[in-house]
Parts: C-alpha cells; structure tokens; sequence
C-alpha cells in the first residue's frame, strides 16, 4: 500500500471514530450536562477559526508550520468534522427563525463550496493536463492577442506571396470573429469540440481550391485554430480553479463572524438581556 493511501486511510479512520464518539457522547450526556450545547458550539467555533486559517498559511510557505499538502489534508478531514459538529451543535433540528435559517445557509455554502473545490482540484489538473503544458492564467489574454496578430499578419501576407484575395476573404468571413472572441467556456468545461471542428472544417474544405502555396498557409491557420482552442480550455478551466476560491473564501469569514454574532446573542440572551 503507498504511503498516500495509508495516510489518507489513516485520516479517514480517524474521522470516522471522532465522529461516532461525538455522536454518541452528544446523545448520552446532552440531558445530563447542562452544558453540552455550549461545548459543542465553542468546538464549532474553533474549528470554523481554524480552517479559515488555512487561507493564511498558503500565503505564509516560509514558515516551518509543515508542508501544504499536510495542511490541505488536515483541512479537508477537519472540514467533514465541522458538518458532524455543527449538526450536533442543532440537535439535528431544522433551523428556524431568520438568524439561525441564514447562519445555516452560510455554514451550508460554505460546505458545499469546500467539497465542490474539493472535486476541481482533483480533476481539473488531470484534464488540463492532456491539453499542451502549462499555460500561465494572467498571460493567456497576451497570448491570444499575439494569435491574433499573427493570423492577420497571415491573411494579408497571402495576398502577396499567392497574388490573390482568396485567404485574405476567407480570413475575414470565417476565422477573424474566432481569434477576436473573448474565449468558451462551456464548450470546454463539457468537453464540446464541434466548435473548433466546424472551424477546422472549414481550412480543411478550402483546400479543395486552392493551390500548394496556399495550402501551406491555411496549414498555419489551421495551428492557430488549434493553438487558440488549447489558450480557451486553459483559460475556461483555471478560470474555475481560481474563481470558486471567490465564493469559499468570502462564505467561510462570513460564516465566522455570523459564528461569532451567534454566540455574543446566546451569552446576552442567557444572562438575561432582553
């Protein structure tokens, strides 16, 4: 067995009798001690802290806190932990009143947000990685510009070195709006690529009529075709990668500070404030 699948093994084991033992301790003591709610809400707010520290220690990897896959699993099994206690902490009732159903809607995106990243960045790396190498995020609108020119430079050499308009009316009817688009993301994200295909169909239909000297340039269109479809998929599927951190990140401090409002009202409440 490999070492990551020993330690993943071990992780989940570990979890799995956390959560039993919390369960069970939760329904045998919950009417002896007076106290087991605010026990397990202090436990839910320390978890919730802790995982919202993770965010910071990426951007800290100088420090000798251990290395970020350790912490990424520490976070993901802690996170599964948090929905055991948070459904102990609300004696596995339905939330009711406007304070408690919106803490609920909060503490629930931010689950299902964790668990959705989870998945992306298990498969997306995988996918991405079948398309070319590795295409900087914050460089592809550069690259895509440089295509563009590219192919234009193409379709108005043409008319010099083949002494006709053919490639030049071809490159303004079929392939300028491609190269000027601003990319496609659901083509890409599902794996669609009839797109592209009618596209290269069309090169490909051309040379019918044309020449040697012309077939070798609709050849560089048709790379071009295919080097701007690998830039989309890249920027379509990074694109996710980066953007679900802007709805995880954001719900899991709201989650702490509506975590910390909720225990300010218990402890006002309790000590009998109106």
């Amino acid at each position: 067995m490999k070492a990551r699948t020993r330690r993943l093994l071990s992780y989940s084991i570990v979890l799995v009798a956390l959560s039993a033992i919390l369960i069970w301790a939760h329904g045998a003591y919950r009417e002896i001690l007076a106290g087991m709610d605010y026990l397990t809400g202090w436990a839910l707010l320390a978890v919730i802290a802790f995982l919202a520290i993770y965010n910071g220690r990426k951007k800290l990897p100088f420090l000798p806190l251990g290395n970020s896959e350790t912490w990424l699993q520490i976070h993901i099994y802690v996170g599964y932990l948090t929905f055991v206690i948070f459904l102990v902490h609300s004696n596995y009732r339905v939330p009711t009143g406007w304070f408690e159903i919106t803490l609920s809607c909060v503490f629930g995106i931010v689950m299902l947000s964790g668990v959705g990243g989870l998945l992306i960045s298990r498969q997306i790396p995988r996918r991405l990685a079948t398309r070319g190498g590795e295409v900087f995020f914050e460089r592809i609108p550069a690259y895509r510009r440089a295509l563009l020119d590219r192919a234009e430079q193409l379709a108005l050499n043409s008319t010099k070195e083949t002494e006709a308009t053919t490639l030049l009316e071809f490159y303004t009817r079929n392939l300028r709006e491609y190269f000027s688009s601003s990319g496609r993301f659901f083509p890409h994200f599902f794996e669609d690529q009839s797109g592209v295909q009618r596209v290269l169909a069309r090169v490909e239909d051309l040379k019918r009529f044309t020449n040697d000297n012309e077939n070798k340039v609709l050849d560089e269109f048709a790379e071009l075709v295919r080097e701007r479809d690998r830039l989309d998929y890249h920027a379509a599927l990074q694109g996710i990668l980066k953007g679900w951190l802007f709805i995880h990140i954001p719900f899991t401090v709201s989650l702490l500070l509506f975590t910390l409002a909720h225990l300010v009202l218990v402890f006002a409440f309790s000590s009998g404030a109106p």
